[in-house]
């Protein structure tokens, strides 16, 4: 059964909330991050590819320690996205998303009718095997789910507010690396081009009341976009942490 999504309920009321990508597949990463008190994760299958049987684990591992355990899908299939919901998922994050019916493709494949067209059984693992109440199962669902989806092409800016129009987002989510891709300096998101199309995007978001964020990798780059209006902090990746880590105490050692 779905629990009351914390996240969701601290993004309507204008808080912040701190996550970050994992991509390893081993649970105890996991179980480290909601011990050290992150609010959620994005498990990240989209490059990280890994079996239903892997990613239900790790949803496990979040819930077992309380971390909101948000998926980031390999893309806007309507299965990919029903079996990461029927694991157990708090929520979808997905990439690709450049318009409006690619929107409501995603919110079609999250909800069951009439809200969307999911595909509706109750033996999944989310609705506890067949033993929770189906009516309670459905509310869950409505009430409880999360979409967040990928703001990180030139044309996805340009399409945002008829994304918005739908009323299906919790927040977006801007990719720096795609969009500067996309805006022709891939590679280079600090590219003046590629701020003024992510400046467009954040004034969109704010303008309609919808939270974004996207991944930073410093407190100077965290405090800049909250002060911008930012409530979805994805800071780094598992990967990065360990990385950093690593390469810090060996310059202590090794000087």
């Amino acid at each position: 059964m779905l629990k009351k999504s914390r996240v969701k309920q601290l993004l309507k009321e204008g808080k912040v909330v701190y996550g970050t990508f994992v991509k390893s597949t081993d649970p105890a990463i996991i179980e480290i991050l909601g011990h050290i008190g992150f609010d959620f994760i994005i498990i990240d299958n989209e490059h990280i590819g890994m079996s239903k049987q892997t990613l239900t684990q790790l949803i496990r591992a979040a819930q077992l320690v309380g971390i909101e355990p948000i998926v980031r899908v390999r893309s806007k299939d309507t299965q990919e996205i029903l079996q990461t919901l029927d694991a157990g998922a708090q929520g979808v994050q997905v990439p690709n998303v450049d318009t409006k019916d690619d929107m409501r493709q995603v919110s079609d494949a999250v909800y069951f009718a009439p809200k969307g067209s999911r595909g509706f059984a109750t033996t999944s693992r989310a609705a506890q095997y067949g033993i929770s109440n189906i009516d309670d199962y459905v509310k869950e669902v409505t009430d409880q789910l999360m979409i967040i989806t990928h703001c990180e092409t030139v044309e996805s800016v340009r399409t945002l507010e008829e994304q918005i129009s739908l009323k299906a987002h919790d927040a977006f989510f801007i990719g720096p690396m795609d969009m500067s891709q996309s805006a022709g300096v891939i590679g280079h998101p600090e590219d003046p081009r590629v701020a003024k199309v992510i400046t467009e995007a954040i004034e969109t978001c704010k303008r309609h009341g919808i939270p974004f964020g996207t991944v930073v990798g410093s407190k100077e780059a965290l405090d800049t976009y909250i002060g911008l209006g930012m409530q979805y902090a994805v800071l780094k990746s598992d990967f990065g942490f360990l990385i950093d880590g690593a390469k810090r105490m060996l310059k202590d050692i090794k000087g």
